[in-house]
C-alpha cells in the first residue's frame, strides 16, 4: 500500500516505521499561509492508498490529485443607474489544514473554528482586473458539508445558514466580496457585501471539494430592489436624494393638461411615474412633464407617483379628474337695433383720499438751515420753499358725479339668423313676454361690478318685439348693460342668454383729470363680458359694440364673431370634431365673410423645420397658428420646447427652460433654434403652446413635417 505527498515539504518524520495506517490517515497538511500553491514548491498534491504489486523492473503508476480546490470568480455589471467598486474579495470559513489520507470527507464543525481561517485573498492587482472583467483565481482546502438543505424548488435565496454562518453545525466556506456603489445622482452611497456560500450549485450544496475546478459568475443589477437585504448581500446605505413635487395637488378640466413642476437633486434622472387610483382617461407624459385628462363624464381621482430606480417612493401628488359636461345643443338668439342714450352729464372732482403723499411734510432733500438761528443763512421751516406740494396742486384727483345722469335703451331679441341674398345678415325678431321673459338689466361698470349709487330704473316698456327702460343714477363709472332673457316658447331652447350692450351716447366724454375714455357709439369702445353663471352665453352682440368673444361649436347655431373691419377674436377649441358656420360681421352686422370651420384643429403654418447653414449651422422651428379665416393669426405663449433627436444612435433632449435651445416670438411667429450643431440622423419637436380658448398645448412636429396638435 502506497501512500504519498508531493509538493508538501520533507514529511519523512511524520509517522514513524512500522506505525499503524491509521496514524497515516490523521496525517495532515498545514501550510503557513493559505492554500494557494507556491510558485517555487509547486501545487500540494496527494495519492493513496494505493495497493500495488513490486516486481523489479516495473514502473509504478500513481495518479495524484490536487489537495486544494480552485475558484475561478468573475465579477459582470448588469448596472443601469450607478457604478460599483470592489474593494476586497476574501475567502472565508477556509480549512486551515488538509487531511489527504482520511477516509471521511473532511468538514469543520463550529466547534473545530481553530481549524478555520480566512484563506484566500486577492491583492490589488487582482481588483483591478476583477473590475474589468477578468476572471481571478482562489484556492481552498477540502470543507464537504454536503447537502443539508430540503430546497426541491432550488430556490438561491433559500442557500441561507441556519444560524451565524453555520449550517446545521457544520462551517460552510464562502467567498465575501465588499465594495461601494455610487448612483448616478450621486446622492446615493452603499457600502455592500456579499457573501457567496460555495458549493456545486448555488440553491443547496455546499461541498468544496479537492482537486475540483469551480466557476462563479456573480452578476450585479441595480434593477428591483438592489439594495434589499437578503442572503447574497448586507448594505449600508447612505441615502440622501432629494425629490418632491411644487404642487402637491391638480385639478384637471376635461380634455384639457397641466404641467407638472418637481424639484430636488437631479429629478430628471432614475425617476419612474405611476398612475394610481381611479384615473381612467388621464395619461401622464414624462418626457414634457404632462399630465392630460381625456373627456371622461365622471369625476375621478387618484395620485401621480415618483418612485426612484430602486422602487423607494420619492414623493406623490394629489390627481383630481374633473367630469366633462358637453355644451347643449341650442340655435342663436341675438340682441338686435340696439339705441342707447345718455341725458345730461355733470362731473366733478375731489383730492383722493388714498393719496400716498403728505402734503404738508417738509422735504428731507432740503439741505437749507433749520436748526441754527444765529447763523445767517437761518430759514424758519414753515418759510422754506422745500415743502412738498399743497394738495390743491396734486394730480392725484378722482372723478365724482355733480349731478344726475339718464341713460335710456331700447333693443330687440332675435332668432333664426341667415345670409340674405344681398349678403346681409337675417334674422326673426322675438316678442318679449310671449317669447322671451326679460329677467334683468342693469348697468355695470368695465369690470362687470355693480355698486351702490342710488341707482334707479324704469319698467321696461314694450312696443309690439321692441324693449324699452331707462335709469337714473349718481355714478358715471358705469358704462354698459348687462342685460339677461330666458326663452319660453316651444321650439326655443331654456338656455338663458347674457348681453353685454355699450352706453356710449352721440358724444365724446373728455376729461382733463381722469383717465375715463368712454367712446360715442361712432366708435365703440370694447368691453370683455362677464358671465361666469354655469351655462350661460353670450351670444350675438350689438352693433355698437366691440366685444371679443369665443364662440362655440355645434353647426346649428351659426356662431357670429364681429371686430371692426378685420379678424381678431379666436374660435374656442371643439368638443367632438363637429363643424360650425363662421360669419364674420362688420360694424352694421353685414356679413363680410362666411367660412365653415372645424373647431377640433387649429391650422398651422410649419415655416421650417430643418437644419440650416445659413447664416450658421443649426436646427430651426419656425411656425404660427391661425384660424380658418387664416388673416386671423392667433397668439402663442411657449411655456417650454423639447427636441429629441438621435445622432449614430444616441439620444439627446434638448430644452429651453435648460437653455439649450434659443426662443423668439415675432408677430405671432415661433422660432426656436439649437445653434452650432450638425445634422441629426432623426428629431422630433415637441413644443408647449398655450393658445387663447384652445386645451390642446402640445404641438408634435416630426422630421418630415408632419404636426399634430395634442
Amino acid at each position: 500500500v502506497i501512500y504519498s505527498l508531493i509538493n508538501c515539504g520533507d514529511r519523512s518524520d511524520a509517522v514513524a516505521k512500522g506505525e499503524d495506517t491509521g496514524d497515516i490517515e490523521m496525517l495532515c497538511h498545514s501550510p503557513a499561509s493559505a492554500a494557494r500553491p507556491d510558485p517555487e514548491s509547486g501545487i500540494p498534491m496527494f495519492c493513496g492508498p494505493v495497493e500495488v504489486m513490486f516486481s523489479p523492473g516495473r514502473d509504478i503508476s500513481l495518479n495524484f490529485t490536487r489537495m486544494a480546490a480552485r475558484f475561478d470568480f468573475q465579477l459582470q455589471s448588469g448596472l443601469e443607474h450607478g457604478d460599483f467598486t470592489a474593494e476586497q474579495l476574501v475567502l472565508r470559513q477556509s480549512p486551515a489544514v488538509a487531511y489527504p489520507f482520511s477516509g471521511s470527507r473532511y468538514c469543520l464543525k463550529e466547534e473545530d473554528g481553530e481549524y478555520a481561517r480566512d484563506g484566500d485573498m486577492t491583492g490589488p492587482h487582482d481588483l483591478e482586473r476583477l473590475q474589468n472583467g477578468e476572471k481571478v483565481r482562489f484556492y481552498s482546502f477540502e470543507n464537504a458539508c454536503g447537502r443539508l438543505l430540503d430546497n426541491p424548488l432550488r430556490d438561491p435565496s433559500q442557500k441561507i445558514p441556519e444560524s451565524g454562518t453555520s449550517i446545521g453545525g457544520y462551517l460552510p466556506t464562502y467567498l465575501e466580496l465588499t465594495g461601494t456603489y455610487t448612483d448616478k445622482s450621486g446622492e446615493l452611497l452603499s457600502h455592500n457585501t456579499y457573501r457567496m456560500y460555495l458549493g456545486r450549485n448555488n440553491y443547496d450544496d455546499f461541498d468544496v471539494l479537492a482537486g475540483t475546478r469551480y466557476r462563479l459568475t456573480l452578476t450585479l443589477s441595480d434593477e428591483s430592489g438592489f439594495l434589499e437585504s437578503w442572503w447574497k448581500l448586507d448594505a449600508e446605505v447612505s441615502d440622501s436624494r432629494q425629490f418632491h413635487f411644487v404642487t402637491h395637488e391638480y385639478q384637471l378640466e376635461a380634455g384639457s393638461g397641466r404641467l407638472v413642476k418637481v424639484s430636488g437633486d437631479r429629478p430628471e434622472y432614475g425617476i419612474s411615474y405611476t398612475l394610481e387610483g381611479g384615473l381612467a382617461g388621464v395619461s401622464f407624459y414624462p418626457s414634457t412633464m404632462m399630465l392630460n385628462n381625456g373627456r371622461n363624464l365622471s369625476r375621478r381621482e387618484g395620485r401621480l407617483v415618483a418612485r426612484y430606480w430602486d422602487g423607494r417612493i420619492a414623493d406623490s401628488c394629489r390627481i383630481v379628474a374633473l367630469a366633462y359636461k358637453a355644451p347643449a345643443d341650442v340655435s342663436p338668439i341675438g340682441i338686435e337695433e340696439i339705441h342707447t342714450e345718455w341725458d345730461s352729464r355733470n362731473f366733478g372732482y375731489i383730492h383722493d383720499p388714498d393719496c400716498p403723499i403728505d402734503h404738508g411734510a417738509h422735504d428731507p432733500r432740503c439741505h437749507d438751515n433749520h436748526i441754527a438761528p444765529w447763523e445767517d443763512d437761518y430759514v424758519d421751516i414753515d418759510d422754506c420753499p422745500h415743502r412738498i406740494i399743497p394738495e390743491s396742486e396734486c394730480k392725484n384727483r378722482i372723478l365724482v358725479p355733480t349731478g344726475a345722469g339718464i341713460v335710456d335703451i331700447s333693443f330687440c331679441i332675435a332668432c333664426d339668423y341667415g345670409v340674405g341674398g344681398d349678403g346681409k345678415l337675417t334674422y326673426r325678431k322675438l316678442v318679449p313676454g310671449v317669447d322671451y321673459e326679460l329677467v334683468a338689466a342693469y348697468l355695470q361698470d368695465l369690470n362687470g361690478n355693480d355698486f351702490e349709487d342710488d341707482i334707479q330704473y324704469t319698467e321696461p316698456e314694450y312696443d309690439g318685439t321692441a324693449v324699452s327702460l331707462s335709469a337714473q343714477f349718481q355714478d358715471s363709472r358705469r358704462t354698459h348693460w348687462h342685460i339677461h332673457i330666458q326663452p319660453l316658447k316651444e321650439g326655443l331652447d331654456n338656455i338663458g342668454r347674457e348681453y353685454i350692450v355699450s352706453s356710449g351716447g352721440d358724444s365724446q366724454l373728455l376729461f382733463p383729470y381722469c383717465s375715463l375714455d368712454l367712446s360715442p357709439t361712432v366708435e365703440p369702445a370694447i368691453h370683455y363680458p362677464v358671465c361666469s353663471a354655469d351655462g350661460k352665453r353670450i351670444w350675438f352682440i350689438s352693433d355698437t359694440t366691440v366685444v371679443k368673444f369665443a364662440n362655440t361649436d355645434t353647426p346649428s347655431r351659426k356662431n357670429s364673431f364681429m371686430d371692426g373691419e378685420e379678424m381678431m377674436s379666436s374660435v374656442q377649441s371643439g368638443k367632438g370634431g363637429r363643424v360650425t358656420d363662421v360669419y364674420a360681421l362688420d360694424m352694421n352686422g353685414a356679413v363680410i365673410g362666411a367660412l365653415p370651420f372645424n373647431t377640433d384643429e387649429y391650422s398651422c403654418d410649419i415655416l421650417s423645420h430643418a437644419h440650416v447653414t445659413v447664416p450658421f449651422p443649426m436646427s430651426e422651428l419656425k411656425f404660427y397658428f391661425y384660424t380658418g379665416f387664416k388673416s386671423c393669426t392667433l397668439p402663442a405663449d411657449v411655456y417650454d420646447a423639447y427636441l429629441a433627436a438621435r445622432q449614430n444612435g444616441r439620444e439627446q433632449l434638448f430644452t429651453v427652460r435648460g437653455n439649450e435651445l434659443g426662443l423668439s416670438i415675432t408677430d405671432n411667429t415661433v422660432s426656436i433654434s439649437l445653434m452650432e450643431q450638425t445634422e441629426f440622423d432623426s428629431y422630433h419637436w415637441d413644443i408647449e403652446v398655450i393658445l387663447d380658448w384652445s386645451d390642446s398645448q402640445h404641438l408634435i412636429v416630426d422630421t418630415d413635417g408632419s404636426w399634430s396638435l395634442r
